[in-house]
């Protein structure tokens, strides 16, 4: 099977495809072949975020050849599954780094198109709340839908399978907490629009309640870092807190596990992803959306560290698996296996 990628530029975008590249001998080993251009492949794969920016979508599909979208996009919302109505005959399958357990709630539209915004919107009556009926999604459509792999298999500054062994034995910080609570930036600005709304709620939120915790508990706390200090602050805490972004899987996580520091997050139940960190109290520790027993999740975890530092272990265990180029392929291979098999039907 030859496979050209039509890839996007955009840096988070274009680590969906690292893993690919560095697992390409194992992956031809299972017959997969991946070309330059995209004449002389029998499959085309295109990044979602490069459609309409820097990719010729309507060349591809004129070149007539099965196409497969890789979705690279934070959420398990946010999709473009009505390209995949459009095109029935074109489009084979759809592959996305997290998806609703349910897939059934993709056959609705929610406030920014995210899923987790209606949720949190339950919190405040200040959030945007309307979601419809997506007549673009069917039962049809959500059987080309097929979970991928996420960002834990980036490239990336902070997320290192190999740090394990230089794990700092002191962990003198409590609470690694260092998060943004609003888009500042221009260029985020401009590209986010009004999504500031529920992203901010849910992270101002956390920063007050945490504030509170803090200054009953006495923990300490690493405070807002950035680069080396960043890491250098992560290596040295007990736990490291994670709110939800834009979507509910944060480079955050795994740079967590990749320090050895213990996962606090929102509970995660609602999503599956590969590799799977959000295993409950064996890879991360759940807490309520509302943060509601934020403190005494602290307190219990915190207090008795050395009873649940073993969950660092398991996640790193978990993603430094994935990042096997062979356990990869073999992942690769299960994914794409029935999305050929659908396409002969």
């Amino acid at each position: 099977m030859k496979i050209y990628i039509a890839a996007c530029s955009r840096q988070v975008a274009r680590g969906q495809i690292h893993p690919i590249y560095r697992a390409s001998k194992e992956l031809s080993q299972l017959g997969y072949e991946f070309v330059q251009t995209p004449d002389n492949a029998d499959c085309i794969f295109i990044q979602m975020t490069g459609i309409k920016k820097e990719i010729d979508f309507d060349s591809l599909l004129e070149l007539g050849k099965p196409i497969v979208f890789l979705d690279d996009a934070a959420s398990t919302g946010t999709a473009k599954m009505w390209l995949v109505k459009k095109y029935p005959e074109k489009i084979i399958g759809y592959v996305k780094k997290q998806l609703l357990v349910d897939r059934n709630l993709y056959k609705t539209k929610y406030p920014r198109s995210r899923w987790h915004y209606l949720q949190l919107s339950k919190l405040s009556p200040q959030l945007a709340n309307a979601t419809e009926a997506d007549n673009n999604v069917d039962d049809q459509v959500l059987s080309k839908v097929h979970l991928g792999w996420n960002l834990g298999l980036i490239e990336r500054h902070g997320i290192d399978i190999h740090t394990k062994s230089n794990w700092s034995k002191v962990r003198d910080i409590d609470v690694h907490f260092s998060i943004k609570t609003k888009h500042s930036t221009k260029v985020e600005r401009d590209n986010l629009g009004k999504i500031d709304d529920h992203y901010a709620f849910h992270r101002a939120s956390c920063e007050t309640i945490l504030d509170e915790i803090v200054q009953r508990n006495s923990f300490t706390v690493s405070g807002k870092c950035r680069g080396p200090s960043y890491d250098e602050k992560m290596a040295r805490s007990k736990v490291c807190l994670s709110p939800h972004g834009l979507g509910e899987v944060c480079f955050r996580d795994f740079e967590a596990i990749s320090q050895g520091a213990i996962l606090v997050k929102p509970d995660m139940s609602h999503l599956e992803t590969w590799p799977d960190i959000y295993q409950p109290w064996k890879t991360y520790v759940p807490v309520k959306w509302d943060w509601s027993d934020l403190e005494s999740t602290l307190v219990e975890v915190i207090g008795n560290y050395k009873k649940y530092r073993g969950i660092t272990d398991q996640a790193f265990a978990v993603l430094a698996n994935a990042w096997d180029n062979k356990v990869f392929a073999e992942k690769f291979d299960s994914i794409m296996k029935p999305i050929f098999e659908l396409k002969k039907r």
